[in-house]
């Protein structure tokens, strides 16, 4: 017997190529999701939300001097004293790259866990009778694009790791465009770009996923981007 509810995706036609999710997920996202679903939609998604998470970390650890854990700076004065004392704001390479993979990994695997669980409740909402793990495959794959960051902005503060500490970014804020060297900004621009493009697939994985119109998808889209966004912006005063 099968379970309940029913997926609604729809058989991959026979003569279809088999996708490579990888790399067809950057230009045929919808057939791509078609695939994963009905594949194995648990197949990487913790994966992507892992390096997602440790590319995010990476980003704000370059914009703030190579600080360990920025974003958690100024939170609480318990919270910023544990990390002084524990970690320090001047951390060497080794102990940097530690806490960052840590925290990026946490970071990661939350953001998957709650983002899809969110998901989840506005699609049913939605009258679309779906599975919480076709959903969250949809959720994290869907950030498969903003991965490449990750080896980017690794090699970027490898390489510049002494310069970077030297010049010591504000922890609250990157602060004007205009003072950042014009290596960090194309990698921050290009970071900007896919992260945006993460959300354009992510609005085909909705529509692939309820086989609802264009016009439900974006419906159901705008209250899984608002919430991140308006934490973001939430005194921290980051440039989304």
């Amino acid at each position: 017997m099968s379970r309940e509810p029913q997926r609604n995706t729809p058989l991959l036609h026979r003569t279809e190529e088999t996708p490579r999710p990888i790399l067809t997920i950057w230009t045929r996202p919808r057939r791509t999701f078609r695939y994963i679903l009905l594949a194995d939609p648990n197949w990487g998604v913790m994966i992507i939300g892992v390096m997602a998470g440790i590319a995010a970390a990476l980003r704000s650890s370059v914009l703030h001097g190579m600080h360990p854990m920025p974003d958690l700076m100024g939170l609480h004065p318990l919270l910023d004293d544990i990390i002084h004392y524990g970690i320090g704001p001047s951390a060497g390479w080794v102990l940097t790259a530690v806490s960052v993979f840590v925290y990026g990994s946490t970071v990661g695997v939350l953001f998957v866990v709650f983002g899809s669980a969110w998901m989840y409740i506005l699609v049913r909402a939605g009258g679309a009778r779906v599975h919480y793990v076709d959903v969250r495959a949809v959720f994290s794959w869907s950030f498969a694009p903003y991965t490449v960051m990750l080896p980017l902005w690794a090699a970027f503060g490898n390489l510049e790791f002494d310069l970077l500490r030297a010049m010591s970014f504000n922890y609250y804020g990157t602060g004007a465009l205009g003072e950042l060297p014009w290596e960090i900004l194309l990698l921050y621009i290009l970071d900007l770009v896919l992260r945006a493009y993460s959300f354009v697939i992510l609005f085909f994985g909705i529509r692939e996923l309820t086989l609802h119109s264009i016009r439900t998808a974006i419906l159901l889209l705008l209250p899984v981007y608002f919430p991140p966004v308006l934490l973001l912006l939430r005194g921290r005063g980051f440039i989304l």
